[in-house]
Order: C-alpha cells, then sequence, then structure tokens
C-alpha cells in the first residue's frame, strides 16, 4: 500500500525561481567556504604539530651536541693534560642543528600563513548569509 502523504521525486523537477536559485548559490558558496575554513585549520594544525616535532628534535640535538662535547673534552683533556686546548679544539657539529633551526622557521612561517587564511575564510564566511535569501524565496512564494 503507497502512502498518499508520501511525493515521489519527479525525474525532471520544476525549474527554481530566480529567488529559490539564488538561495541555492548562496548554500553553496557556503559550503564551499566551510569546506575550505576546514583544510585551512587542518593545514594549520599539521603545520603546528610539525614545528613542534621539528623543536622537540632541535632541544634534543643541542642537548646530544653538549653531551658528547662534554664527554669528548673530558676524555681528550684527561688524556693530554691540557684542558685549555682541548676545549678550543672540540667544535660543537652544528649542521644538524642549523638544519632544524631552518625547519622551525619555515613551519612557523607555515602556520602563520595558514592562521591568517583561516582567519581571512571565516571573515569572508561571515558576508555569505543565507537568510535575506530565505526571506525573499518566502516572499516571493507567499502567494503560491
Amino acid at each position: 500500500m503507497v502512502n498518499p502523504n508520501i511525493r515521489l521525486a519527479t525525474p525532471n523537477p520544476p525549474p527554481r525561481s530566480p529567488e529559490r536559485q539564488a538561495l541555492a548559490d548562496v548554500i553553496e558558496r557556503r559550503n564551499v567556504m566551510a569546506r575550505e575554513i576546514e583544510a585551512a585549520r587542518a593545514a594549520h594544525a599539521k603545520a603546528r604539530a610539525h614545528r613542534y616535532d621539528a623543536q622537540c628534535c632541535l632541544e634534543k640535538a643541542r642537548a646530544d651536541a653538549e653531551l658528547a662535547m662534554s664527554v669528548d673534552v673530558y676524555i681528550a683533556a684527561v688524556r693530554s693534560g691540557d684542558i685549555a686546548e682541548e676545549f678550543k679544539a672540540i667544535a660543537v657539529p652544528s649542521d644538524n642543528i642549523d638544519h632544524l633551526e631552518r625547519d622551525i622557521e619555515r613551519w612557523q612561517n607555515t602556520e602563520t600563513a595558514c592562521r591568517a587564511r583561516v582567519t581571512e575564510l571565516e571573515r569572508d564566511a561571515q558576508y555569505i548569509l543565507a537568510d535575506s535569501r530565505i526571506d525573499d524565496v518566502i516572499k516571493a512564494e507567499a502567494n503560491v
């Protein structure tokens, strides 16, 4: 038995009124904007996580360099008996530290750009309001 209160969708719906089309366009723009905001937020979170990871690696590299230097210096000083000369001869390996510092700066710049994009998209999304379009549809179809 078919329920008389249920309307079946027609394969060719009637054309939309200009007001309904304007509302549909606003809704679509809002949906696109919402997806862009989510993507920008995800990119921001990813950049922040990468920056944090790079900072942790940098701290570990610095600690490892200090430990390696102190152990090498101590052993060399004990062997040679001239502590002052050994301190001058030992150089801290800085290639890895420099690379990590550049990574942190790059991720910080990416994070800042993503944060700015989120702010820009959220500001733009405030102007995409469907309320006025809904009112237009209601007024246009009030006599229907």
